[in-house]
Protein backbone atom coordinates (compact mmCIF):
# COMPACT_ATOMS: atom_id res chain seq x y z
CA UNK A 1 0.00 0.00 0.00
CA UNK A 2 1.02 3.42 -0.97
CA UNK A 3 0.43 6.42 1.97
CA UNK A 4 -2.29 7.63 0.24
CA UNK A 5 -4.00 4.30 -0.06
CA UNK A 6 -3.06 3.69 3.73
CA UNK A 7 -4.06 7.01 4.77
CA UNK A 8 -7.41 6.61 3.36
CA UNK A 9 -7.89 2.95 4.65
CA UNK A 10 -7.14 3.85 8.27
CA UNK A 11 -9.62 6.88 8.14
CA UNK A 12 -12.57 4.86 6.64
CA UNK A 13 -12.27 2.88 9.94
CA UNK A 14 -12.03 5.65 11.90
CA UNK A 15 -15.41 6.39 10.44
CA UNK A 16 -16.89 3.55 11.54
CA UNK A 17 -18.89 2.02 14.42
CA UNK A 18 -18.24 -0.88 16.76
CA UNK A 19 -20.56 -3.83 17.05
CA UNK A 20 -19.32 -6.28 19.22
CA UNK A 21 -20.44 -9.86 18.41
CA UNK A 22 -20.28 -13.05 20.47
CA UNK A 23 -20.39 -16.46 18.34
CA UNK A 24 -22.11 -19.04 20.59
CA UNK A 25 -21.22 -21.93 19.21
CA UNK A 26 -17.77 -20.74 17.60
CA UNK A 27 -17.25 -19.66 21.29
CA UNK A 28 -15.73 -16.74 19.80
CA UNK A 29 -15.88 -12.95 20.16
CA UNK A 30 -15.92 -10.47 16.78
CA UNK A 31 -15.95 -6.75 16.40
CA UNK A 32 -18.04 -5.57 13.60
CA UNK A 33 -16.62 -2.33 11.64
CA UNK A 34 -19.76 -0.54 10.44
CA UNK A 35 -20.91 2.93 8.79
CA UNK A 36 -23.88 4.42 10.60
CA UNK A 37 -25.61 4.63 7.66
CA UNK A 38 -25.24 1.31 6.76
CA UNK A 39 -27.74 -0.80 6.99
CA UNK A 40 -28.85 -4.70 8.77
CA UNK A 41 -28.50 -6.64 5.55
CA UNK A 42 -24.67 -5.33 5.15
CA UNK A 43 -24.50 -6.05 9.12
CA UNK A 44 -25.50 -9.57 8.36
CA UNK A 45 -22.87 -9.83 5.90
CA UNK A 46 -19.78 -8.41 7.27
CA UNK A 47 -20.74 -11.16 10.51
CA UNK A 48 -20.43 -13.96 7.56
CA UNK A 49 -17.19 -12.61 6.82
CA UNK A 50 -15.66 -13.20 9.69
CA UNK A 51 -18.19 -15.85 11.03
CA UNK A 52 -18.86 -17.84 8.13
CA UNK A 53 -22.24 -18.16 9.03
CA UNK A 54 -24.90 -17.16 6.18
CA UNK A 55 -27.02 -14.74 6.83
CA UNK A 56 -30.25 -16.88 6.87
CA UNK A 57 -28.62 -19.43 9.24
CA UNK A 58 -28.21 -16.50 11.56
CA UNK A 59 -29.79 -15.93 14.96
CA UNK A 60 -29.42 -13.16 17.19
CA UNK A 61 -29.98 -12.18 20.82
CA UNK A 62 -29.58 -9.33 22.89
CA UNK A 63 -29.92 -9.15 26.36
CA UNK A 64 -31.83 -12.33 26.71
CA UNK A 65 -34.19 -11.47 24.28
CA UNK A 66 -34.21 -12.55 20.59
CA UNK A 67 -32.74 -9.50 18.70
CA UNK A 68 -35.16 -8.96 15.01
CA UNK A 69 -33.15 -6.28 12.59
CA UNK A 70 -35.52 -5.29 9.60
CA UNK A 71 -33.00 -5.78 6.64
CA UNK A 72 -33.57 -1.32 6.32
CA UNK A 73 -32.86 -0.63 9.79
CA UNK A 74 -29.46 1.52 10.02
CA UNK A 75 -26.42 0.61 12.12
CA UNK A 76 -26.99 4.01 14.24
CA UNK A 77 -30.14 2.44 15.42
CA UNK A 78 -28.55 -0.77 16.67
CA UNK A 79 -27.98 -1.29 20.57
CA UNK A 80 -25.53 -0.27 21.84
CA UNK A 81 -22.67 -3.02 23.10
CA UNK A 82 -19.15 -3.69 24.47
CA UNK A 83 -17.57 -6.48 24.99
CA UNK A 84 -19.17 -7.64 28.30
CA UNK A 85 -22.60 -6.97 26.46
CA UNK A 86 -22.11 -7.90 22.79
CA UNK A 87 -24.71 -9.60 20.62
CA UNK A 88 -24.55 -13.27 20.39
CA UNK A 89 -25.16 -14.94 17.22
CA UNK A 90 -26.48 -18.64 16.90
CA UNK A 91 -26.51 -20.47 13.53
CA UNK A 92 -29.03 -23.23 12.75
CA UNK A 93 -26.50 -25.54 11.62
CA UNK A 94 -23.55 -26.75 12.63
CA UNK A 95 -20.10 -24.95 12.88
CA UNK A 96 -16.81 -25.72 13.89
CA UNK A 97 -15.82 -24.36 17.77
CA UNK A 98 -12.99 -22.05 17.57
CA UNK A 99 -12.91 -20.89 20.94
CA UNK A 100 -10.11 -17.91 21.75
CA UNK A 101 -6.78 -17.99 19.44
CA UNK A 102 -4.16 -17.08 21.41
CA UNK A 103 -0.20 -17.93 20.93
CA UNK A 104 1.61 -19.94 23.46
CA UNK A 105 4.37 -18.35 25.11
CA UNK A 106 7.37 -19.98 27.84
CA UNK A 107 9.46 -18.50 29.80
CA UNK A 108 13.10 -17.58 28.53
CA UNK A 109 15.47 -19.46 30.51
CA UNK A 110 17.11 -17.92 33.80
CA UNK A 111 21.11 -18.14 33.79
CA UNK A 112 22.24 -18.32 37.14
CA UNK A 113 25.75 -16.08 36.35
CA UNK A 114 25.81 -12.69 37.43
CA UNK A 115 25.27 -10.46 34.70
CA UNK A 116 23.15 -7.26 34.61
CA UNK A 117 22.90 -6.60 31.10
CA UNK A 118 21.27 -10.19 30.18
CA UNK A 119 19.33 -9.63 34.09
CA UNK A 120 17.78 -6.50 32.70
CA UNK A 121 16.73 -8.60 29.24
CA UNK A 122 15.82 -11.39 31.20
CA UNK A 123 13.60 -9.72 32.82
CA UNK A 124 11.97 -7.77 30.38
CA UNK A 125 10.85 -10.88 28.53
CA UNK A 126 9.53 -12.71 31.39
CA UNK A 127 7.73 -9.80 32.61
CA UNK A 128 6.47 -9.53 29.24
CA UNK A 129 5.57 -13.45 29.00
CA UNK A 130 3.24 -13.13 32.26
CA UNK A 131 1.48 -9.69 30.99
CA UNK A 132 0.74 -11.79 28.35
CA UNK A 133 -0.68 -14.67 30.74
CA UNK A 134 -2.81 -12.17 32.55
CA UNK A 135 -4.40 -10.98 29.48
CA UNK A 136 -5.08 -14.09 27.92
CA UNK A 137 -6.65 -14.96 31.59
CA UNK A 138 -9.23 -12.42 31.62
CA UNK A 139 -10.48 -13.19 27.51
CA UNK A 140 -10.49 -16.65 29.09
CA UNK A 141 -12.84 -15.72 31.76
CA UNK A 142 -14.23 -13.22 29.66
CA UNK A 143 -15.22 -15.96 27.08
CA UNK A 144 -16.82 -18.68 29.83
CA UNK A 145 -19.05 -15.82 31.21
CA UNK A 146 -20.44 -15.05 27.83
CA UNK A 147 -21.19 -19.06 27.32
CA UNK A 148 -22.65 -19.27 30.20
CA UNK A 149 -24.76 -15.90 29.76
CA UNK A 150 -25.49 -17.67 26.27
CA UNK A 151 -26.36 -20.75 27.06
CA UNK A 152 -28.98 -19.66 29.38
CA UNK A 153 -30.88 -17.29 26.80
CA UNK A 154 -30.78 -19.82 24.72
CA UNK A 155 -32.64 -22.48 27.34
CA UNK A 156 -35.05 -20.21 27.28
CA UNK A 157 -35.82 -19.28 23.68
CA UNK A 158 -35.42 -23.03 22.98
CA UNK A 159 -38.25 -23.33 26.29
CA UNK A 160 -40.57 -20.72 24.24
CA UNK A 161 -40.48 -22.47 20.64
CA UNK A 162 -41.62 -25.29 23.03
CA UNK A 163 -43.98 -23.99 24.55
CA UNK A 164 -45.56 -22.58 21.09
CA UNK A 165 -45.16 -25.75 19.38
CA UNK A 166 -47.12 -27.16 22.55
CA UNK A 167 -49.81 -24.95 22.04
CA UNK A 168 -50.27 -25.22 18.49
CA UNK A 169 -50.40 -29.36 19.00
CA UNK A 170 -52.66 -28.86 21.90
CA UNK A 171 -54.94 -26.46 18.61
CA UNK A 172 -54.58 -29.34 15.92
CA UNK A 173 -55.86 -31.79 18.59
CA UNK A 174 -59.05 -29.98 19.34
CA UNK A 175 -59.82 -29.13 15.73
CA UNK A 176 -58.88 -32.81 14.83
CA UNK A 177 -61.21 -34.50 17.43
CA UNK A 178 -64.19 -31.87 16.19
CA UNK A 179 -63.38 -32.95 12.73
CA UNK A 180 -63.54 -36.48 13.64
CA UNK A 181 -66.97 -35.89 15.27
CA UNK A 182 -68.39 -34.39 12.84
CA UNK A 183 -67.17 -36.88 10.00
CA UNK A 184 -69.18 -39.68 12.30
CA UNK A 185 -72.10 -38.23 12.64
CA UNK A 186 -72.12 -37.36 8.94
CA UNK A 187 -71.59 -41.39 8.05
CA UNK A 188 -74.43 -42.27 10.78
CA UNK A 189 -76.90 -39.77 9.22
CA UNK A 190 -75.54 -40.54 5.21
CA UNK A 191 -75.27 -44.43 5.88
CA UNK A 192 -78.50 -45.45 3.75
CA UNK A 193 -77.19 -43.51 0.48
CA UNK A 194 -75.47 -45.31 -2.11
CA UNK A 195 -73.74 -42.05 -3.24
CA UNK A 196 -69.88 -41.49 -3.77
CA UNK A 197 -69.95 -38.93 -1.43
CA UNK A 198 -70.79 -41.54 1.58
CA UNK A 199 -67.52 -43.27 0.32
CA UNK A 200 -65.54 -40.37 0.09
CA UNK A 201 -66.86 -39.68 3.96
CA UNK A 202 -65.81 -42.58 4.88
CA UNK A 203 -62.63 -42.15 3.38
CA UNK A 204 -61.71 -39.10 5.06
CA UNK A 205 -63.18 -41.06 8.28
CA UNK A 206 -60.10 -43.43 7.81
CA UNK A 207 -57.36 -41.12 7.16
CA UNK A 208 -58.44 -38.54 10.39
CA UNK A 209 -58.47 -41.81 12.30
CA UNK A 210 -54.43 -42.31 10.71
CA UNK A 211 -53.69 -38.84 11.79
CA UNK A 212 -55.37 -39.04 15.33
CA UNK A 213 -53.17 -42.36 15.70
CA UNK A 214 -50.11 -39.78 15.04
CA UNK A 215 -51.27 -37.66 18.25
CA UNK A 216 -49.05 -40.05 21.02
CA UNK A 217 -45.49 -39.93 18.92
CA UNK A 218 -46.06 -35.87 18.58
CA UNK A 219 -47.10 -35.87 22.56
CA UNK A 220 -44.11 -38.07 23.60
CA UNK A 221 -41.85 -36.69 21.49
CA UNK A 222 -42.29 -32.70 23.28
CA UNK A 223 -42.38 -34.90 26.78
CA UNK A 224 -38.93 -35.98 25.61
CA UNK A 225 -37.72 -32.44 24.54
CA UNK A 226 -39.69 -31.06 28.10
CA UNK A 227 -37.48 -33.61 30.22
CA UNK A 228 -34.06 -32.59 28.50
CA UNK A 229 -34.53 -28.93 29.44
CA UNK A 230 -35.74 -29.09 32.50
CA UNK A 231 -33.30 -28.25 35.44
CA UNK A 232 -31.53 -32.17 36.03
CA UNK A 233 -32.30 -32.71 32.16
CA UNK A 234 -29.85 -33.39 29.25
CA UNK A 235 -29.84 -29.96 28.00
CA UNK A 236 -29.50 -27.82 31.27
CA UNK A 237 -26.90 -25.69 31.92
CA UNK A 238 -25.94 -26.86 35.36
CA UNK A 239 -22.39 -28.08 34.33
CA UNK A 240 -21.51 -23.91 33.44
CA UNK A 241 -21.74 -23.46 37.04
CA UNK A 242 -19.13 -26.10 37.71
CA UNK A 243 -16.57 -26.58 35.00
CA UNK A 244 -14.25 -23.47 33.36
CA UNK A 245 -12.80 -20.73 35.85
CA UNK A 246 -15.13 -18.57 37.83
CA UNK A 247 -14.85 -14.75 38.56
CA UNK A 248 -14.92 -15.85 42.06
CA UNK A 249 -11.52 -17.50 41.67
CA UNK A 250 -9.93 -14.55 41.44
CA UNK A 251 -7.24 -16.03 38.87
CA UNK A 252 -6.95 -13.07 36.67
CA UNK A 253 -6.23 -11.14 40.24
CA UNK A 254 -3.55 -13.69 41.28
CA UNK A 255 -1.85 -13.37 37.87
CA UNK A 256 -2.04 -9.41 38.30
CA UNK A 257 0.01 -9.42 41.86
CA UNK A 258 2.41 -11.94 40.78
CA UNK A 259 2.92 -9.39 37.82
CA UNK A 260 3.05 -6.45 39.94
CA UNK A 261 5.75 -7.92 41.82
CA UNK A 262 7.79 -8.96 38.59
CA UNK A 263 7.72 -5.90 37.08
CA UNK A 264 9.18 -4.39 40.49
CA UNK A 265 12.24 -6.73 40.27
CA UNK A 266 11.99 -6.25 36.26
CA UNK A 267 12.81 -2.17 37.40
CA UNK A 268 15.30 -2.39 40.05
CA UNK A 269 17.36 -4.00 37.51
CA UNK A 270 17.15 -1.38 35.61
CA UNK A 271 18.62 1.09 38.11
CA UNK A 272 21.13 -1.50 38.53
CA UNK A 273 22.02 -1.26 35.50
CA UNK A 274 22.51 1.92 35.20
CA UNK A 275 24.64 1.54 38.04
CA UNK A 276 27.11 -0.24 36.13
CA UNK A 277 28.69 -2.27 39.09
CA UNK A 278 26.77 -2.90 42.55
CA UNK A 279 28.35 -2.65 45.71
CA UNK A 280 29.10 -6.15 47.46
CA UNK A 281 25.47 -5.83 49.44
CA UNK A 282 23.37 -4.33 46.50
CA UNK A 283 24.81 -7.28 44.51
CA UNK A 284 23.51 -9.95 46.64
CA UNK A 285 20.02 -8.46 46.91
CA UNK A 286 20.40 -8.46 42.99
CA UNK A 287 20.69 -11.61 42.82
CA UNK A 288 17.96 -12.65 45.51
CA UNK A 289 15.69 -10.40 43.70
CA UNK A 290 16.90 -12.71 40.48
CA UNK A 291 15.52 -15.74 42.48
CA UNK A 292 12.26 -14.39 43.42
CA UNK A 293 11.63 -13.39 39.98
CA UNK A 294 11.98 -16.54 38.84
CA UNK A 295 9.81 -18.09 41.66
CA UNK A 296 6.69 -15.50 40.75
CA UNK A 297 6.86 -16.43 36.95
CA UNK A 298 6.95 -20.03 37.23
CA UNK A 299 4.26 -19.26 39.95
CA UNK A 300 2.19 -17.33 37.49
CA UNK A 301 2.86 -19.71 34.71
CA UNK A 302 1.71 -22.46 36.56
CA UNK A 303 -1.67 -20.60 37.74
CA UNK A 304 -1.89 -19.76 34.63
CA UNK A 305 -2.19 -23.00 32.49
CA UNK A 306 -3.62 -25.27 35.27
CA UNK A 307 -6.10 -23.04 36.73
CA UNK A 308 -7.17 -20.76 33.49
CA UNK A 309 -6.25 -22.93 30.31
CA UNK A 310 -6.59 -26.47 31.08
CA UNK A 311 -10.54 -25.71 33.28
CA UNK A 312 -11.61 -23.31 30.06
CA UNK A 313 -10.31 -26.52 27.81
CA UNK A 314 -12.56 -28.58 29.93
CA UNK A 315 -14.95 -26.27 29.65
CA UNK A 316 -15.00 -25.83 25.86
CA UNK A 317 -15.29 -29.58 25.06
CA UNK A 318 -18.79 -29.79 27.59
CA UNK A 319 -19.73 -26.65 25.46
CA UNK A 320 -19.00 -27.88 22.41
CA UNK A 321 -20.91 -31.04 23.29
CA UNK A 322 -23.75 -29.80 25.10
CA UNK A 323 -24.27 -26.91 21.75
CA UNK A 324 -24.62 -30.37 19.32
CA UNK A 325 -27.36 -31.45 21.83
CA UNK A 326 -29.14 -28.49 21.67
CA UNK A 327 -28.77 -28.02 17.71
CA UNK A 328 -30.35 -32.39 17.11
CA UNK A 329 -32.98 -30.78 19.86
CA UNK A 330 -34.00 -27.74 17.87
CA UNK A 331 -34.93 -29.48 14.91
CA UNK A 332 -36.66 -32.35 16.47
CA UNK A 333 -39.00 -29.25 17.95
CA UNK A 334 -38.91 -27.63 14.23
CA UNK A 335 -40.29 -31.07 12.28
CA UNK A 336 -42.61 -31.66 15.49
CA UNK A 337 -44.29 -27.82 14.79
CA UNK A 338 -43.71 -28.11 11.20
CA UNK A 339 -45.90 -31.38 11.14
CA UNK A 340 -48.71 -30.00 13.44
CA UNK A 341 -48.85 -27.57 10.57
CA UNK A 342 -49.52 -30.38 8.41
CA UNK A 343 -51.99 -31.84 10.19
CA UNK A 344 -53.84 -28.88 10.80
CA UNK A 345 -53.54 -28.24 6.87
CA UNK A 346 -55.35 -31.96 6.39
CA UNK A 347 -57.85 -31.36 8.91
CA UNK A 348 -58.93 -28.10 7.70
CA UNK A 349 -59.29 -29.41 4.26
CA UNK A 350 -60.97 -32.61 5.36
CA UNK A 351 -63.73 -30.15 7.62
CA UNK A 352 -64.26 -27.94 4.56
CA UNK A 353 -65.43 -31.34 2.90
CA UNK A 354 -67.51 -32.57 5.52
CA UNK A 355 -68.87 -28.98 5.78
CA UNK A 356 -70.04 -28.73 1.42
CA UNK A 357 -71.35 -32.20 1.74
CA UNK A 358 -73.22 -31.08 4.95
CA UNK A 359 -74.83 -28.27 2.79
CA UNK A 360 -75.84 -30.33 -0.51
CA UNK A 361 -76.64 -33.70 0.13
CA UNK A 362 -79.70 -33.09 2.33
CA UNK A 363 -81.31 -31.64 -1.03
CA UNK A 364 -79.78 -34.57 -3.21
CA UNK A 365 -81.78 -36.72 -0.26
CA UNK A 366 -84.95 -34.57 -0.89
CA UNK A 367 -84.63 -34.96 -4.36
CA UNK A 368 -84.50 -38.57 -4.77
CA UNK A 369 -87.28 -39.16 -2.05
CA UNK A 370 -89.44 -36.93 -4.32
CA UNK A 371 -88.15 -38.40 -7.38
CA UNK A 372 -89.24 -41.80 -6.54
CA UNK A 373 -92.40 -40.66 -5.19
CA UNK A 374 -93.87 -39.76 -8.41
CA UNK A 375 -92.73 -43.06 -10.12
CA UNK A 376 -94.75 -44.91 -8.03
CA UNK A 377 -97.98 -46.26 -8.09
CA UNK A 378 -100.93 -44.37 -6.18
CA UNK A 379 -100.86 -46.70 -3.26
CA UNK A 380 -102.29 -45.55 -0.61
CA UNK A 381 -100.54 -46.61 2.51
CA UNK A 382 -101.98 -47.64 5.76
CA UNK A 383 -102.43 -45.01 8.63
CA UNK A 384 -99.61 -47.21 10.69
CA UNK A 385 -97.26 -46.50 7.64
CA UNK A 386 -98.14 -42.58 7.40
CA UNK A 387 -97.17 -42.43 10.93
CA UNK A 388 -94.31 -44.50 10.56
CA UNK A 389 -92.74 -42.07 7.83
CA UNK A 390 -93.85 -38.85 9.55
CA UNK A 391 -92.06 -39.35 12.57
CA UNK A 392 -89.06 -41.26 10.52
CA UNK A 393 -88.59 -37.85 8.58
CA UNK A 394 -89.09 -35.86 11.63
CA UNK A 395 -86.29 -37.56 13.55
CA UNK A 396 -84.49 -37.36 10.15
CA UNK A 397 -84.92 -33.47 10.30
CA UNK A 398 -84.46 -33.34 14.02
CA UNK A 399 -80.90 -35.16 13.54
CA UNK A 400 -79.53 -32.95 10.31
CA UNK A 401 -80.59 -29.76 12.52
CA UNK A 402 -78.43 -31.08 15.65
CA UNK A 403 -75.57 -31.89 13.38
CA UNK A 404 -75.81 -28.39 11.99
CA UNK A 405 -75.91 -26.27 15.42
CA UNK A 406 -73.09 -28.41 16.31
CA UNK A 407 -70.94 -27.37 13.53
CA UNK A 408 -71.81 -24.00 14.49
CA UNK A 409 -71.00 -23.98 17.74
CA UNK A 410 -67.53 -26.35 16.46
CA UNK A 411 -66.38 -23.12 14.14
CA UNK A 412 -67.37 -20.82 17.05
CA UNK A 413 -65.18 -22.64 19.52
CA UNK A 414 -62.30 -22.84 16.71
CA UNK A 415 -62.55 -19.53 15.30
CA UNK A 416 -62.51 -18.15 19.78
CA UNK A 417 -59.29 -20.57 19.59
CA UNK A 418 -57.19 -19.50 16.69
CA UNK A 419 -58.03 -15.60 17.96
CA UNK A 420 -56.49 -17.10 21.38
CA UNK A 421 -53.81 -17.95 19.65
CA UNK A 422 -52.57 -15.30 17.36
CA UNK A 423 -52.37 -12.96 20.42
CA UNK A 424 -52.09 -15.45 23.75
CA UNK A 425 -48.90 -15.73 24.94
CA UNK A 426 -46.59 -12.81 25.11
CA UNK A 427 -43.33 -13.65 22.85
CA UNK A 428 -40.02 -12.07 24.14
CA UNK A 429 -38.69 -10.67 20.76
CA UNK A 430 -37.15 -7.30 20.00
CA UNK A 431 -38.08 -6.21 16.61
CA UNK A 432 -35.78 -3.23 15.28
Amino acid sequence: WGFDQFFAETSDILHRIIVHVFSLQQMSAHKIYIHNHNNATIFNELVYKQTKIPSHNQELIYEGRRLVLEPSRLAQAFPKTTEENPIIVISREAVNVIGLLYEEILLPKVHQRYDLDSDVSMAKAVTGVVCYACRIARALLLYQELMRKGIRWLIELIKEEYSETFHKKTEVVIKLECCNRNTEKAIKIYQNLAATEVDDISDIHSKLLLLSSSQGTIETSLQDIKNKLCPSGLLSDSWTNQDGTHPKDRNPERLQVLLTSITDIYYQFKKDKAERRLPYNEEQIHKFDKQKLFLHATKAMTLFKEECVNKYETFLGKAEDWMRKMLLLRKQLLALRKLCFDIEEEVSKYQDYVNELDETLPHKMFAASSGIKHTFNPVYPSSNTLVEMTLGMKKLKEEMEGVVKELAENNHLLERFGALTMDGGPRNVDCM
